[in-house]
């Protein structure tokens, strides 16, 4: 089930990811020199970049993962400890792969640009592209600039924002559920945007675990997704719970937590 706050926590990563993302572009566009080249930036930067990112996300990834595994009907000191040691890992991961594919994209960008003077050159041999023959990148350039900000640009921080979003309301969840009512094969994959689904997520919709899990082991997003996955499991747990909060309003959490314990319950329920 998807989180109620779902869109204003993505809004809030987003910021903050564009936020970090644009002072890194800045120092980065610094360093880089006339003409750019990758190899005028020291490995400092790129470890101090990672260090940012890490200690800048561990707020907010605590704050998906504790939301998450709240909604789904997990709290106490067991939850809290599980949420900071997700964020915990999950920063520095982050931290780190934020670094080395933000080097990885500007490099491929820079080739694909020589590559396309190059061909342009080959192809079309007018006058101004032979003056162009030795072409670099100028900073205030409309493709250094475009270059730029394919790595550190808001759009990338969006797309960033996202999937970390998703990846950790549903680490939070699968925690959740998993510690509570237990996973189910009946926890279904589910896609909220009509039209909107990836290659990747598209066989997956309306699964079950044991179809989406081989693909997808923690749940969305897929590790190959290359979308902006808002994808999310409909739990078997949660849609009891749903039914027996309309049909029992004024039973306590006490008399609810009895009834889904209870060994009959997940047999008797139809989807």
């Amino acid at each position: 089930m998807e989180l109620p706050n779902r869109q204003e926590l993505e809004e809030q990563f987003a910021k903050k990811f564009g936020e970090v993302a644009r002072r890194h572009g800045l120092e980065f566009a610094r360093l880089l020199g006339e003409p750019p080249k990758l190899a005028n930036i020291p490995q400092e930067f790129w470890d101090r970049m990672a260090e940012e990112m890490e200690r800048e996300s561990y707020a907010i990834l605590l704050l998906i993962f504790s939301q998450s595994s709240y909604f789904h009907g997990w709290r106490g000191k067991e939850a809290d400890l599980a949420a900071s040691g997700y964020a915990n890992l999950e920063s520095k991961r982050l931290g780190q792969a934020w670094s080395t594919s933000s080097q990885t994209m500007f490099q491929k960008a820079l080739d694909r640009f020589h590559r396309g003077t190059a061909g342009q050159q080959a192809n079309h041999p007018t006058i101004d592209q032979h003056r162009r023959g030795n072409r670099v990148l100028t900073p205030g350039d409309a493709d250094y600039d475009r270059i730029i900000s394919q790595v550190f640009g808001p759009q990338r921080a969006a797309y960033n924002a996202t999937n970390e979003t998703t990846r950790t309301r549903s680490a939070g969840s699968e925690a959740a559920v998993e510690a509570t009512f237990g996973l189910n094969e009946q926890d279904l994959w589910v896609n909220p945007r009509d039209g909107a689904t990836c290659e990747i997520c598209l066989p997956l919709v309306y699964q079950g675990r044991s179809v989406w899990t081989p693909h997808a082991p923690d749940g969305p997003p897929p590790p190959l997704s290359v979308c902006h996955c808002r994808c999310y499991i409909s739990y078997l747990a949660d849609r009891v719970r749903d039914g027996v909060d309309q049909l029992f309003p004024r039973w306590s959490a006490e008399e609810r937590r009895r009834y889904f314990e209870h060994p009959e319950t997940m047999r008797r329920v139809a989807i």
